[in-house]
């Protein structure tokens, strides 16, 4: 697909989907309906790539049933999302960054 972001919006048609700049180069992912509104940031690379919209997607369908309740998590758990969520950002960084912004982390 040329635009994978599409399937963003294709996922959560009752949401108004809308893209925020951070200062720290990240996005800021806001979904709102009439009831709710779910917030998340994002790296901007993720729009891109057809695997991380979908991967982007099951978080967001993951956040917003412990959101309503329909899922828990125990304290395990969530800790052990949290370090894969983490690597996974790490991961995507580096995968994504120039050359000097490498060579500055070493």
């Amino acid at each position: 697909m040329k635009y994978p972001v599409k399937h963003l919006f294709n996922a959560f048609p009752t949401y108004e989907i809308t893209f925020s700049p951070r200062p720290d180069t990240s996005v800021l992912l806001t979904l709102k309906n009439a009831r709710e509104t779910f917030t998340k940031v994002i790296e901007p690379a993720m729009i891109f790539n057809e695997k991380m919209v979908g991967r982007l997607i099951r978080e967001l369908r993951r956040d917003m049933r412990i959101a309503s309740g329909a899922l828990t998590l125990n304290v395990e758990q969530g800790a052990f999302l949290a370090n894969r969520a983490n690597e996974a950002a790490r991961a995507q960084r580096q995968a994504h960054a120039p050359r000097e912004w490498l060579r500055a982390q070493a």
